[in-house]
């Protein structure tokens, strides 16, 4: 009788449904595999950015640890500051200019939209930033040239208080504490009595000016 066959056909008009859902499953799972798959890499990718920044950030810092001794053995050679800025930058150009040929006209029109901001951050950070320390180092020491630029990010958290209404942390304000105390005891010498007397070293003002 047909109602005695009715669970049959429905069972075997339900197979093709299932052999679709599984299907779906089986795709679904390559989607989700794939996925994984993408994000794994992804993160691979991400630590491997991590790895080179920090590898970039410590060569960065050990050019300008080097840049600092270089610039002391030339005012010990009675080279100019003015003189080593000019054949630091020319060097710079030749050492690059392989790199950016090809890109020139890019940098010409990027350079063309932001002249004035550029010959700005040109004149206050290479060259005057630049040819100031160089003229520090003829009279202060190594150690309290390179230190002394360590007051700059305190420097940049006040400045963006003040300018661009930026919250200081509980944690950056101690550090700026901490900071300026390391700053004075650098132009003082670690003698109280350099600072009633005004017994300042030329250099360090020079490079409280770079600062």
């Amino acid at each position: 009788p047909r109602s005695t066959l009715f669970p049959y056909t429905t069972l075997f008009r339900s197979i093709p449904d299932q052999i679709r859902g599984f299907g779906y499953i089986k795709n679904r799972n390559i989607e989700i595999a794939k996925s994984c798959e993408d994000r794994l890499m992804s993160a691979l990718m991400d630590k491997s950015k991590i790895l080179s920044a920090y590898i970039f950030l410590i060569l960065a810092t050990a050019l300008w640890g080097g840049n600092i001794v270089a610039a002391k053995i030339a005012s010990n050679i009675t080279l100019e500051p003015i003189k080593l800025s000019f054949f630091r930058n020319l060097v710079v150009i030749f050492l690059l200019l392989p790199f950016v040929f090809q890109k020139i006209s890019i940098i010409y029109s990027i350079f063309k939209k932001n002249w004035k901001i550029i010959i700005i951050f040109s004149i206050l950070s290479v060259s005057i930033f630049n040819t100031s320390m160089n003229i520090a180092l003829t009279t202060s020491s190594v150690i309290s040239t390179s230190l002394m630029p360590a007051f700059a990010p305190s420097m940049i958290i006040v400045l963006s208080f003040f300018i661009f209404n930026s919250k200081i942390s509980f944690l950056q304000f101690i550090g700026i504490i901490i900071s300026f105390i390391g700053f004075i005891n650098i132009i003082i010498r670690g003698n109280i009595f350099n600072l009633s007397s005004l017994n300042f070293v030329v250099g360090d003002i020079w490079m409280l000016g770079c600062v």
